[in-house]
């Protein structure tokens, strides 16, 4: 008996000749089915996407190619752009099992689950990814996202502020750190911290969506009111919702009846209005404006009309007590 031929071959000679097991043509085929499930990401046609990164899974029958957990993330990022976040999740843990060292599939589970509220098992995720890359800024932002998302607020604003000392650029961390700050009444540093973001993207809405809170919570409501009306323009061009739109037309609407300026607040709110006809709380406020120039009977229509949308408790006991005593005597 031949005893060299019992003795396995060296872990490269094996690497070796697997590759030639799957042979050339095949590696370069799964070369191109990634190249093309970018591209068909890239132009939202999400279904090719994940078709294609299946196709390039089956090819891969011993497990061996180094591109299925890159292509896997494509897939991922194409089922969460489709709104499967839970298809999303089991693609990128087929990733992870292929490749455990895959930091950026770690980054984008953690966020997933942190958007879906699933914080501990997010934090769990997020802590793998800091172990693969302790210097990450992606990952410390996910960390303070998820302080965020759990109500721990200065702790976020801790973590954001650490994270713009080292990338003072980062615009989604001013932003978010606005939004902290307002969740614990620091409006003046809210304040600032939206007009960094528009600084660095006047494009986006969220920052104006800071600014003009911050301005109305501080009783400044000729700015609020300047701000939302530009909210709202952000909003449309960047193709927010109706209901986000209604909603910034109806806070100006808001801020222009505490400055006693009642038919620009009733043109606002009637654009609010007309936009989502379902916003309760535009109707309420229309109806507080026609109280203030004495039209009592579209007012208490507005009055009711709230109250059968679904008026918030905010406001639902308010109006409530209009309805059974200013409304009543009519």
């Amino acid at each position: 008996m031949n005893c060299a031929a019992l003795v396995s071959p060296p872990l490269g000679v094996l690497t070796i000749l697997l590759a030639f097991a799957i042979g050339p043509a095949d590696a370069n085929a799964q070369k191109d089915l990634l190249q093309q499930a970018e591209m068909a990401y890239d132009a939202e046609t999400y279904e090719t996407a994940i078709s294609l990164v299946d196709s390039m899974v089956v090819l891969d029958t011993l497990n061996i190619n180094d591109d299925v957990p890159t292509a896997l993330h494509v897939e991922a990022k194409a089922y969460k752009a489709m709104g499967d976040w839970e298809k999303a999740v089991e693609t990128l843990d087929e990733a992870l099992a292929r490749d455990p060292f895959f930091a950026n599939a770690y980054i984008m589970k953690a966020r997933i689950l942190n958007e879906r509220g699933e914080t501990v098992e997010a934090m769990a995720a997020a802590e793998e990814a800091a172990r693969l890359e302790p210097q990450s800024l992606d990952v410390q932002m996910l960390f303070a996202n998820i302080q965020f998302k759990t109500n721990s607020y200065g702790a976020a604003i801790d973590t954001y502020s650490d994270l713009l000392s080292l990338d003072p650029s980062n615009a989604e961390a001013y932003i978010m750190r606005g939004r902290s700050r307002l969740k614990l009444d620091r409006l003046e540093k809210a304040y600032f911290d939206a007009v960094d973001a528009i600084e660095m993207v006047p494009e986006r809405p969220e920052p104006y969506q800071i600014k003009a809170e911050a301005e109305f919570r501080a009783r400044q409501f000729q700015n609020a009111a300047n701000s939302y009306r530009t909210l709202a323009e952000k909003l449309k061009a960047a193709d927010g919702s109706d209901r986000a739109i209604a909603t910034a037309y109806s806070n100006r609407g808001q801020a222009l009846l505490n400055l006693e300026q009642l038919d620009a607040a009733l043109g606002s709110l009637n654009r609010a209005i007309q936009v989502d006809p379902s916003l309760a709380v535009a109707y309420r406020t229309r109806g507080m404006v026609y109280g203030q120039k004495e039209n009592r009977e579209p007012a208490c229509t507005d009055f009711e009309k709230a109250l059968a949308l679904g008026l918030d408790d905010e406001f639902k006991s308010e109006v409530e007590e209009i309805v059974g005593s200013y409304c009543a005597a009519q």
